[in-house]
């Protein structure tokens, strides 16, 4: 998947699409579109894409949009309108994304952007697994004095977000700023990421290249298995070990054999397993959650025997109530990070 940004994207229609032609672009992203109600989409379409705005109500300037593929489902994410930004939910093969495009007005306070922002990629990370941010925040992530920066910054910590451009996007006679910005919920999946030159802005494109699909590296644990552990049968084994043996042994040697003699005991009793981790533990699933898992799919057996309606609703009711609750257990988790 590749993103960029652009500005004025009417008269430099042919341009866009130029560039979008050259990279393959599935998912394409602009600020600063200056676009308004009397420019119709089909003013602005592009061949093999769907097209999804917000402009700027009534004032000149401003407005953002986002190009995706025609073949991706897709749909618009509410979004609060305090600040300039539009997001989509796209379905690419059997991935669930969401994509944001954001933009920040140079004079505009910053306090309330970045909160709007950090909310809405809260509400994002609820509902979909991988969340990608783009945009021209107009805070300069090079500047580490700045206020702004290092409230942006401790906001993408906070919700384990990273930002993928590290090195500027607008050059100028004197100065060298990095406004445009690409964040996602999962470095894991980038292939690449690039600032390329352009001729068609004052700022410099920025895009990324993602797998859709990657192997994670196996991760396995081992672990003493106390399912089928027997206290007294392991008291009754303790007893009889050998352990005056050990009277005529040297120190380093008795403690050899103490320690060989208690580890043969605990694999007899709690041997060891080895399994394979295929997700990260999700520190929002708690107890309580993995209860009323537990109570929802015992629920669900329980209708395919029965097949009784009561029984089928009393399924939903619980799948509901069980969904809504790793929500709030997600969300309450956010909020106090």
């Amino acid at each position: 998947m590749y993103s960029a940004f652009e500005r004025k994207v009417l008269p430099k229609l042919a341009d866009v699409q130029q560039v979008m032609n050259d990279f393959n672009v599935d998912v394409f992203c602009l600020t600063e579109t200056w676009l308004t109600n009397a420019v119709d989409n089909s003013m602005v379409r592009i061949e093999g894409y769907n097209l999804y705005r917000r402009d700027r109500d009534g004032r000149c300037g401003g407005g953002v949009a986002i190009y995706a593929r025609s073949c991706f489902k897709c749909f618009v994410i509410k979004s609060n309108p305090i600040i300039e930004h539009i997001w989509i939910s796209i379905r690419v093969k059997s991935m669930d994304l969401s994509v944001g495009c954001v933009y920040r007005p140079p004079n505009s306070s910053g306090d309330p952007f970045i909160n709007t922002r950090e909310l809405q990629l809260i509400n994002c990370n609820l509902t979909l697994p991988l969340v990608f941010c783009l945009g021209d925040m107009n805070i300069d992530f090079l500047d580490g004095n700045s206020q702004l920066t290092l409230k942006l910054k401790q906001c993408l910590n906070s919700l384990n977000m990273n930002q993928l451009i590290k090195e500027p996007t607008r050059v100028a006679r004197s100065s060298a700023t990095l406004l445009y910005l690409i964040v996602t919920s999962d470095a894991r999946i980038i292939h690449e990421s690039i600032v390329n030159p352009s001729e068609i802005s004052d700022h410099d494109l920025v895009y990324c290249r993602i797998k859709l699909s990657f192997n994670n590296t196996p991760k396995f644990i081992t672990y003493r298995d106390f399912s089928a552990f027997d206290y007294d049968a392991f008291l009754l084994d303790l007893q009889r070990m050998p352990f005056h043996f050990m009277f005529n042994m040297s120190v380093d040697n008795k403690i050899i054999f103490f320690i060989q003699q208690i580890l043969s005991l605990f694999d007899h009793h709690a041997p060891i397993r080895k399994v394979r981790i295929t997700k990260c533990k999700k520190p929002w699933i708690t107890e309580n959650i993995k209860f009323l898992q537990n109570l929802r799919n015992r629920a669900k057996s329980r209708f395919k025997r029965t097949k009784s309606i009561a029984h089928w609703n009393y399924y939903k009711v619980l799948g509901n109530y069980t969904t809504f609750a790793i929500r709030n257990e997600k969300k309450a988790y956010f909020e106090f990070l």
